[in-house]
């Protein structure tokens, strides 16, 4: 676990021949500090002893990972978008959120449309604005494809940089993904890059 920005801690987990797993833990309130799609690491004590975990945030069903671990050992709530419980395996507390919800630590809920159950990006205004996204845009080799920083898949969506087009009108210069490293600063102008160049492959 690193500190990335002052109040942002980033680790990774990577999956042998397939990609990199991140998770972060963002402590910038004096009153509370949130998970989002957590991974077992070495970390987790100074998380646990920390006292101030008010939220446990999976940017959608598939990184629910191992958030039933960390809400057990710092007895908080784990948070779900909406529509997604019935692909949670070892999740069975949890509550939803929708578009444009205030979530712990300060965080807006932004839906970002696919084909299926949707996802959601999650934004604090902290540092320049922060934007994390779950796998609707990453920086790993499975999503970056031709020289850019990043790249985006919103699964089975018809025009996927219409669904991706939504984060223009969101103020951002750091983008946490949870597969690639993190982008700090001029992480919009890569995500416009993208978008303009209607540059997302299809993983």
């Amino acid at each position: 676990m690193r500190e990335i920005l002052p109040g942002i801690k980033h680790w990774t987990v990577n999956w042998p021949n397939y990609f990199r797993l991140e998770s972060y833990w963002i402590n910038t309130n004096t009153d509370e500090s949130v998970l989002i799609d957590p991974l077992e690491c070495s970390g987790i004590d100074e998380i646990e002893e920390s006292g101030k975990v008010s939220g446990i945030i999976l940017t959608n069903s598939s990184h629910e990972r191992q958030a039933h671990l960390f809400a057990q050992r710092t007895g908080t709530n784990i948070y779900v978008p909406k529509n997604h419980s019935e692909s949670l395996e070892s999740v069975t507390d949890y509550i939803s959120f929708s578009d444009g919800d205030l979530l712990p630590g300060g965080l807006t809920a932004i839906r970002i449309e696919t084909a299926h159950r949707d996802e959601y990006a999650l934004l604090t205004p902290v540092q320049n604005g922060t934007l994390i996204v779950g796998d609707s845009l990453g920086t790993s080799d499975k999503w970056v494809k031709g020289g850019l920083l990043v790249g985006g898949h919103p699964v089975g969506h018809p025009r996927p940089w219409e669904s991706l087009s939504k984060l223009l009108g969101v103020d951002f210069d750091n983008l946490l993904p949870s597969h690639g490293p993190p982008l700090i600063g001029q992480a919009k102008q890569a995500v416009v890059e993208m978008i303009n160049n209607r540059h997302v492959p299809r993983v």
